[in-house]
């Protein structure tokens, strides 16, 4: 598998999964014991927040850990496979040539216009709008919103496009 970069905040977030929501979220059945979890495919792990613990072999630790043990995975793979897949855009604008653009919360607030706010996002994020401002912000401050916030199946996505012009001036 190539390399594949992953951000301070992205490795944080894997890092912090509910191990019992995600196991639930792949379809694995799991038993109450008391304030854990049992897998109900092997009753010696039990989960419990984002904490693990095989008690055949006294080992336990995080979501990635567990993770690269349970489903076999290398570290970038356990990642990406916690964080739901959201590594793929990287890999993807890799292969295209294309920059991963991030920014952060205060940086998006600068970008100035019109948005579709969103209360859940303002949770989430700290600001009311994401992708609008993101693709604006993408363009230098010269750009233009030409699709407006459309979001299917957990995914949303804006388009913008940078103003520029060619001149040919003499001296």
């Amino acid at each position: 598998m190539p390399y594949i970069h992953f951000t301070e905040e992205q490795k944080l977030r894997a890092s912090e999964v509910d191990l019992v929501e995600f196991l639930r979220h792949q379809g694995e059945k799991l038993i109450r014991s008391g304030p854990e979890y049992r897998l109900a495919s092997d009753h010696s792990i039990t989960v419990q927040g984002n904490e693990w613990y095989d008690h055949a072999i006294k080992e336990g630790g995080g979501p990635i850990s567990f993770v690269q043990q349970f489903y076999n995975l290398s570290y970038p793979e356990a990642i990406t496979c916690l964080l739901g897949g959201e590594q793929g855009i990287v890999c993807w604008c890799d292969k295209e040539g294309l920059p991963f653009l991030t920014y952060t919360a205060e940086e998006l607030q600068e970008v100035k216009g019109n948005f579709t706010g969103s209360s859940f996002v303002r949770e989430k994020t700290g600001i009311d709008n994401v992708c609008e401002r993101a693709a604006l912000k993408a363009c230098g401050g010269k750009g233009k919103l030409i699709t407006p916030k459309y979001a299917e199946n957990g995914m949303t996505i804006a388009v913008a496009k940078r103003e520029w012009e060619v001149r040919f001036d003499e001296e």
